[in-house]
């Protein structure tokens, strides 16, 4: 990709120490990705965001919160820094987070990658670092990585590589394509499970946000800035792997041309009716109204539409962005030099009961898998027609 590439030189500058869920690489940290000095521990939480769209108003249950817009619009200066599995701890863990968080996360419009949700990236950022720990350790007897429940049982089954075949590639190349790859399949089936009625919380449905414009995109490139931070062993740490997320987040939204929210907030006004529906309350589904289902190689972000949009905004995105300017892809590879991703690894999710009925081609106990993706995706596009119309799943 070509924004990660003009992000590099940024990165080499980038150092940290100390140590929390995770510190140094053990051994020679060119060679070795399998194991890391004590336990990464799994990302536990979602980081909570935004819905597509801007000043929301709220409905709990079936009454209206009077008085409540919810800002999901966020500039460059506002991010914050970056934390390991940030957002609130699970109830009842032993888990010691920051009493203070330190991100501010939401949307951004860029003249290339469209709209970026930061949450989403920092997310899958997050996995693709866990999953690099997990797999590496396990790439040479095979193993099983258990998660937490999203939607149902949730795990990854790793099967042995050859010792010539990691030796031939390069074991942290593999390593961290395979855990890449992985934090992305995880993406889809927690877009798959909010799609068919799984929610984080009892009490607040996110049928709303599945599939929305920018979140594959933004599930991806979060997964693959992780992938480069790795690569280039900026991740020894937990500081440094935080201080390189913080650089390569910034950097790499500046070279997707992002714009200040101001302009990212007349992006939404010119969609509204066309990709989501002010007039709707959250949690509603109906309040985005385009889903993006596309998980194909390569991935293309959603653009502003030519000609959408009054001629002040189309005016000054001429003025922010390059001429010419077009979707950045981002590359989602099926393997690596002979090695076929989903020949090493599998995610497994066993869906809870209250989704059997949602989630095509799944009976009571049964299992699906990322090979299962596809068939289950061609369903929810149907779905998507029938209940927003012929145009649901195109910008």
């Amino acid at each position: 990709m070509g924004g990660l590439a003009v992000a590099t030189a940024l990165v080499v500058a980038v150092a940290g120490s100390g140590c929390a869920r995770f510190t140094a690489w053990r051994g020679d940290p060119v060679s070795s990705v399998s194991a890391l000095d004590g336990d990464l521990t799994p990302p536990s939480s979602l980081r909570p965001c935004c819905a597509f769209g801007d000043a929301q108003r709220l409905d709990l249950g079936p009454v209206p919160v009077p008085g409540v817009e919810l800002e999901n619009v966020v500039g460059l200066p506002d991010l914050g820094e970056h934390q390991y599995d940030n957002g609130p701890a699970p109830i009842g863990s032993d888990d010691e987070r920051p009493v203070f968080e330190t991100e501010r996360n939401g949307l951004l419009y860029t003249c290339r990658g469209g709209f970026i949700d930061t949450a989403h990236v920092r997310d899958y950022a997050d996995w693709t670092v866990f999953f690099t720990a997990q797999i590496g350790r396990r790439l040479d007897d095979g193993g099983v990585i258990a998660l937490s429940d999203e939607g149902g049982q949730r795990l990854v089954r790793v099967k042995a590589v050859p010792p010539a075949v990691v030796q031939r590639i390069g074991r942290r190349p593999l390593v961290v394509a395979l855990a890449r790859w992985t934090a992305f399949q995880l993406s889809v089936w927690h877009e798959i499970s909010t799609w068919c009625g799984w929610s984080s919380s009892s009490v607040f449905p996110e049928t709303s946000s599945a599939f929305s414009p920018e979140d594959i995109y933004s599930n991806l490139l979060g997964a693959s800035m992780a992938a480069e931070i790795l690569r280039a062993e900026h991740a020894r740490s937990e500081a440094d792997y935080n201080k390189s997320m913080d650089v390569w987040l910034r950097a790499t939204l500046t070279s997707l041309d992002v714009v200040p929210p101001s302009t990212t907030r007349a992006v939404l006004d010119a969609l509204d009716q066309r990709w989501w529906d002010s007039t709707k309350r959250l949690p509603a589904r109906e309040l985005v109204i385009r889903r993006n289902l596309d998980v194909t190689d390569p991935l293309l972000p959603w653009l502003l539409p030519p000609g959408v949009g009054p001629a002040t905004l189309q005016h000054e995105l001429e003025r922010r962005c390059p001429p010419g300017a077009g979707p950045e892809p981002l590359a989602l590879p099926a393997a690596l030099d002979g090695v076929r991703f989903a020949d090493v690894v599998t995610l497994v999710v066993r869906p809870e009961d209250s989704l059997v009925e949602h989630v095509p081609f799944v009976r009571k106990g049964s299992e699906l898998t990322q090979r299962d993706f596809p068939a289950v995706l061609e369903v929810l596009r149907e779905e998507a027609v029938r209940d927003f119309g012929k145009d649901a799943t195109r910008p």
